[in-house]
């Protein structure tokens, strides 16, 4: 079969298990409509996971997605996942050794690392194996952590793999305005793959495709569809039910979790009142009505403990609802009449609350006289310059934790779109929803107001924090700088394999058509072009763009301590010469990748 064969076949499958879940007995109208969009999700995560299996080195899928987007919300995986966790899913092999290195960001709060048992692509919600929280490691001298995960013992941080298939890799970070921990997975008992990037023919596109078609059965008897209440556990309807453990279904060992249901009329809030919690992190979130966090990043459809506001008698209120009733803690429904509500806490350091919050459900418009009398007004000014904080700021965590890989995936990611069309490719896998266009990013600056006044009153602070941004901003040019001359490379490649078989054919219509390749063919060199300049998430364009969200962001959310000009120059000094190790490792890299795609 063809790969736009194998691509039909895939959509016939989804399409049936839509309709087996939709017959669930537990199954709601408003989860029914959400059922489309569910299956699109598991299906993209089992490609990705699918894609890093080929790379046996480094088997990793990053979630938020490597290949997210600026100007949307990320794309779902299904689960609660914490909107507060970089994660990191890797699928080992149970003999294989994979050495991890990780250096905590100043936004780091915890970070955990599981075995996983029977995980893969189709099997997410796997149950975990042994682990290791941050308060167990020994760091080395520099305050990084190395920690090995093998099935033979090792000295040092070691978790026990002895029959696992995967690792979970937890960077929980709650102030979203730092920067998260530097992260490398090596697996060292075999030699590293070579080469950096394998090409994807129609038959090998064929075949990835089939894999997915013949697990994603498999995939949605696996998933949260399944497993997650109804019908394993009772959950109560406008409440949640007291804290439980979480080492279930690839909950993380160690946390402890609640979790209930809102089902709300139009006009109507639910307040969830929280006790003092004595924990080294706690969030609770919001899931759509079959168990996806709802989106996060331009609507608070989440809350940590530090992004949360505790009134003066010392209890939190969490008010769920459909619309902004101007006071602190709100979460957004989005419009949905129903869903779901988890709660998490990490690191506990004194009781856990024994019984459930309080849950009321009360008329939005008459919201203050359920809150402590002096509870403060939020503004729609004061609302908006939140909303604005929260998405650069998960912009800003996204471009820190971005990698090679991204470089690689977007290239196999060409690969599949040129063999089954990227409309079709979209209908399978689906897209990310649109705030910002790539145009309106141009004139859509991070609070250019502060930073103004920050340049003004600390000049020297803020010098200090755009060198200190200046990797990350030339990481954002330099990829895709790397990724446009793979892209060049590999359509002239093509191009040039095209006019050669057809001089070699004597057929001038051959001919005419290999010398129109460049302008027809949509992975032609003209596309190419267009995709260098114009495409919202990969073009150098949006790379540009991407680096001066991170100096506006340094500017906005970085000037703190003014520095004298030693101190400026030692920081401009380490910038250089990270930048030149990135300059020298990276572009080596993609000249290889050029040579390699050329045939050189």
């Amino acid at each position: 079969m063809s790969a736009i064969d194998v691509s039909n076949l895939i959509a016939e499958i989804q399409d049936q298990l839509i309709g087996v879940n939709g017959a669930l007995p537990f199954m709601t109208p408003d989860r029914i409509a959400q059922l489309p969009s569910y299956i699109q999700d598991i299906s993209y995560f089992q490609l990705l996971g699918t894609l890093a299996q080929m790379n046996p080195t480094d088997p990793t899928v990053r979630f938020p997605y490597m290949t997210t987007e600026v100007g949307g919300n990320p794309i779902q995986i299904e689960g609660q996942a914490n909107p507060d966790n970089i994660f990191n899913f890797v699928f080992t092999q149970p003999d294989g050794t994979y050495v991890i290195h990780f250096a905590p960001g100043s936004g780091t709060v915890d970070f955990n690392i599981t075995s996983q048992y029977d995980f893969s692509p189709s099997n997410v919600n796997s149950p975990p194996g042994n682990g290791l929280q941050l308060a167990d490691l020994t760091p080395n001298s520099d305050g990084s952590y190395t920690i090995t995960v093998s099935p033979i013992p090792t000295e040092g941080n070691w978790i026990d793999s002895d029959g696992a298939t995967g690792i979970w890799i937890r960077d929980t970070v709650h102030d979203w305005t730092a920067s998260p921990g530097a992260l490398t997975i090596e697996r060292t008992d075999i030699a590293p793959s070579d080469p950096l990037y394998t090409p994807l023919s129609d038959s090998d596109v064929a075949t990835l495709l089939g894999r997915i078609a013949d697990e994603l059965p498999e995939h949605n008897l696996n998933s949260q569809v399944f497993y997650t209440p109804p019908p394993n556990l009772p959950t109560p309807d406008n409440g949640v039910i007291p804290f439980i453990p979480t080492n279930i279904n690839g909950g993380l060992p160690g946390q402890f979790m609640s979790f209930g249901n809102f089902n709300l009329e139009p006009g109507q809030a639910l307040i969830l009142k929280a006790p003092e919690i004595d924990a080294t992190y706690y969030n609770i979130q919001l899931s759509d009505p079959v168990g996806r966090l709802l989106p996060f990043q331009y609507s608070q459809t989440s809350l940590n403990d530090i992004q949360s506001f505790q009134a003066t008698d010392g209890n939190t209120y969490y008010v769920i609802s459909a619309t902004n009733p101007g006071v602190p803690n709100w979460l957004d429904t989005g419009g949905l009449g129903s869903g779901g509500i988890f709660l998490r806490i990490q690191g506990p350091e004194g009781p856990i609350p024994s019984d459930p919050l309080q849950a009321e459900v009360v008329p939005v418009g008459d919201i203050r006289d359920y809150l402590p009398a002096d509870t403060p007004v939020v503004t729609p000014e004061e609302f908006a310059a939140q909303l604005e904080l929260r998405a650069f700021s998960l912009d800003n965590l996204l471009s820190l934790s971005k990698d090679s890989s991204w470089i690689t995936t977007n290239l196999q990611i060409d690969d599949i779109k040129a063999a089954i069309g990227s409309g079709t490719f979209d209908q399978l896998f689906g897209t990310q929803d649109s705030y910002v266009s790539l145009a309106e990013r141009f004139t859509d600056i991070f609070d250019p107001s502060t930073a103004i006044q920050n340049i003004i009153s600390n000049p020297l602070g803020s010098m200090s924090a755009v060198v200190q941004a200046l990797p990350q901003a030339f990481k954002e040019v330099e990829y895709s700088l790397i990724l446009a001359m793979a892209r060049g490379a590999r359509a002239l490649a093509e191009t040039l394999q095209s006019i050669d078989n057809g001089m070699s054919s004597g057929n001038s219509v051959e001919l005419f058509s290999a010398l129109a390749q460049p302008f027809a063919a949509p992975d032609g060199l003209a596309s190419v072009f267009a995709q260098t300049i114009f495409d919202p998430g990969t073009s150098i364009t949006a790379g540009l763009l991407n680096a001066r969200d991170a100096i506006q962001f340094a500017l906005v959310t970085g000037v703190h301590d003014t520095p004298d000009l030693w101190q400026l120059a030692t920081a401009a000094q380490e910038s250089l010469a990270q930048i030149a190790a990135m300059a020298s490792h990276d572009f080596a890299m993609g000249m290889d990748l050029v040579d390699q795609l050329l045939g050189f």
